[in-house]
């Protein structure tokens, strides 16, 4: 790698005392962080996992963490990678390496000592920024530019880069979405349409995750717009084509003062209906929680009628915030700013009858408790949920 250093960074991971401790006991000349830290340090984003490389085999590396009174967590032997942990803090080292073989999917690895052979093997220029710990940032394939343009470009040929990991393709977007800027690189664009079928061989995990935090970037309309023009929503579940509905979600977003909703958007760039939501979570492996909600956003999606406020607060209590908070978002007209605090921040009551309260009042035990407290229930949010309990009783029984 070149020795030229074309940065300092000032950050104050960088001056953690945990961190110090990780490069003291490996040796300053053996560590240097990598990836997102640098990066995002560099541009003034917010700092989140912090990863290193080093020069010492793994098991050289889990001998001098150990030594040093550092806990080693061997998150991946096969590849290199450990990770150091003490009080809630944690650095992932991996050995410098190189791929001897891929097949798209993984990789086999031999370790090297060289620190530009280690950054010829990774995706963008601007993931291939090391930073030592006296901040010295190192630029073996003009990263640093790259990064300050906003030009996401991969490594060497991008095609190449491509047939190391499929998953590439979509991370090619992703990173357009956080960090592009102007027009997508046409070397990078060209070689995903060529090599999209690549994104079939992916685990279904690998490729939700890469949708949603590329739907997640404060605006991702110009990256997913790139992706259906390059022929890669084709292969995506549920498609994702519809780029204006995104646009418009976006818009509204920034007009309402929303934070981006990653779910919401996947509803409607795929054009997601109720009867559609289980065989989409199924192919994108949803957990049963994040099914739960995007059944409930594509619920508020699909309501096709304007509500009034009386409306929407039925509608919330039955379907949920983010239901209700979705259906602001994609049906609603010109909502009032308003609305959006009121439905986030709105008490859902609770239904001030209960089966036992029945019971009591000589219902049988079984079905009939559920049919007359759904009657009940029925006209509690009728009346905008301004019944008493008292009054919903004797108007009952």
């Amino acid at each position: 790698m070149t020795p030229m250093v074309v940065a300092k960074l000032q950050a104050s991971w960088l001056e953690s005392p945990f961190v110090r401790k990780v490069v003291t006991a490996l040796g300053a000349d053996n560590i240097r962080f990598v990836g997102g830290a640098v990066r995002d340090t560099l541009i003034g984003k917010t700092v989140g996992d912090i990863d290193a490389a080093t020069r010492l085999t793994p098991e050289e590396t889990m001998a001098a963490l150990k030594a040093a009174g550092i806990r080693v967590v061997p998150t991946g032997l096969a590849h290199g990678t450990v990770t150091a942990v003490e009080d809630g803090q944690h650095v992932e080292i991996t050995t410098l390496r190189v791929d001897v073989k891929t097949d798209g999917r993984h990789a086999e690895v031999a370790f090297t000592t060289d620190w530009r052979e280690d950054a010829a093997r990774r995706d963008f220029t601007m993931n291939a920024l090391y930073a030592a710990l006296d901040g010295s940032v190192y630029d073996p394939f003009d990263g640093l530019a790259d990064l300050k343009a906003g030009h996401v470009r991969f490594i060497g040929d991008a095609a190449a880069r491509i047939r190391e990991d499929g998953l590439r393709i979509l991370r090619f977007f992703r990173f357009y979405a956080w960090y592009g800027k102007g027009p997508v690189d046409p070397a990078g664009l060209a070689a995903c349409t060529s090599l999209a079928d690549m994104i079939d061989t992916l685990s279904a995990e690998r490729v939700r995750d890469e949708m949603l935090k590329t739907l997640s970037a404060p605006d991702p309309v110009a990256a997913w717009s790139a992706l259906v023009d390059a022929g890669v929503a084709a292969h995506l579940p549920g498609k994702g084509g519809d780029v204006s509905g995104l646009m418009r979600l976006v818009a509204r977003e920034r007009l309402l003062g929303c934070e981006p909703e990653a779910f919401v958007r996947l509803a409607v760039v795929t054009g997601l209906k109720a009867d559609d939501v289980a065989p989409l979570a199924k192919a994108l492996r949803l957990s049963a929680k994040q099914k739960r909600h995007l059944k409930a956003v594509t619920t508020g999606c699909a309501a096709g009628r304007v509500m009034d406020e009386v409306a929407l607060r039925a509608f919330v209590y039955r379907h949920g915030r983010a239901a209700g908070l979705a259906h602001l978002l994609t049906v609603m007209g010109d909502p009032d700013p308003a609305l959006i605090y009121w439905v986030r921040d709105w008490p859902v009551p609770v239904l001030p009858v209960k089966g036992g309260d029945l019971i009591a009042l000589g219902v049988p035990m079984g079905p009939d408790v559920s049919e007359r407290l759904a009657e009940i229930e029925a006209e509690w949010v009728r009346n905008d949920f301004r019944v008493e309990r008292s009054t919903l009783l004797a108007r009952f029984y």
